[in-house]
C-alpha cells in the first residue's frame, strides 16, 4: 500500500463526516476551500484501511446504534482505550452514557478570581448608541 499524506486522511475524515451527518452545504464550502487531488479517498472502506480501524468499523456496524461516521468511531475508539488505561472501566459498546455510549460533559468550574475580575473596573464600559440616555 502506497503512503498516504496525513492532509489526505484528515480531509477524507472530514468529508465523510459531513455527508454522513447531511451537512451538505458545509461539505460544498470544505470542497471549495479544499478541493479533491487525485491522490483523495473517497471509499469508506479504503478509508478504514487504510487508517487500520477495519475491525472497529465492524464492531461499530454490529450496535444496536452505530455511529454514523469513521471520525466518530476514530474518537470513539481512542476514548475508549484512554479510560481502559486509565481503570475507569466504562466502555463504549454498553452504551453506559446519557447519551448512547458518549460521555456526559460536565461544565468547567468557575475559577475563585473569576467572579471577581467580571466586576473589576478594568472590565470594558458598556457603550450607548449614540441619541439614547
Amino acid at each position: 500500500m502506497a503512503v498516504v499524506v496525513p492532509s489526505v486522511l484528515a480531509d477524507a475524515l472530514v468529508r465523510e463526516y459531513l455527508t454522513r451527518h447531511s451537512l451538505t452545504s458545509t461539505l460544498a464550502a470544505f470542497d471549495a476551500e479544499r478541493p479533491r487531488t487525485a491522490d483523495a479517498i473517497s471509499s469508506k472502506s479504503e478509508l478504514g484501511k487504510t487508517l487500520g480501524i477495519d475491525r472497529y468499523l465492524k464492531k461499530n456496524k454490529e450496535k444496536a446504534d452505530p455511529l454514523k461516521s469513521c471520525l466518530e468511531v476514530v474518537a470513539d475508539t481512542l476514548a475508549s482505550k484512554e479510560r481502559e488505561k486509565k481503570g475507569d472501566g466504562r466502555h463504549s459498546e454498553g452504551h453506559e452514557g446519557k447519551e448512547e455510549g458518549r460521555p456526559t460533559l460536565k461544565p468547567m468550574p468557575k475559577k475563585k478570581d473569576e467572579s471577581k475580575q467580571e466586576s473589576s473596573s478594568s472590565a470594558v464600559p458598556m457603550i450607548k448608541p449614540e441619541g439614547r440616555t
